[in-house]
């Protein structure tokens, strides 16, 4: 049985050009710019001690839900940011195995001859 290298490479390279990388990367770049939501939000209008009693009943309620959600959007950012770093990595390890077997090919075909 004959193995044809090229056809099996062409088929992961296709699979490979499906994903857009730059695409992802900037939507991590996104995420990690938007993940935090600030908790301490100017409350508008005259009525100074309304304002001021409205904001310490809205912190009581709102901050540590806030601060949970923060929490949780820094753990996500840092998954994708580790994702991207991951994909990354897989490039440039298959850009090495694809030079190593483009020696190999040359090496077989100077064997052959």
């Amino acid at each position: 049985m004959e193995v044809n290298i090229e056809k099996i490479m062409d088929e992961i390279r296709a699979g490979i050009s499906q994903f857009d990388e730059q695409s992802f990367k900037d939507t991590v770049n996104k995420i990690n710019a938007s993940s935090n939501v600030p908790v301490d939000m100017p409350i508008l209008g005259k009525a100074k001690g309304f304002k001021k009693l409205v904001g310490k009943t809205i912190n009581f309620a709102i901050k540590p839900r806030v601060e949970a959600q923060n929490r949780m959007n820094a753990s996500v950012s840092e998954g994708f940011t580790q994702i991207a770093e991951y994909i990354d990595s897989q490039n440039k390890m298959i850009d090495r195995l694809n030079k190593r077997i483009d020696a190999l090919e040359k090496e077989l075909k100077e064997r052959s001859k």
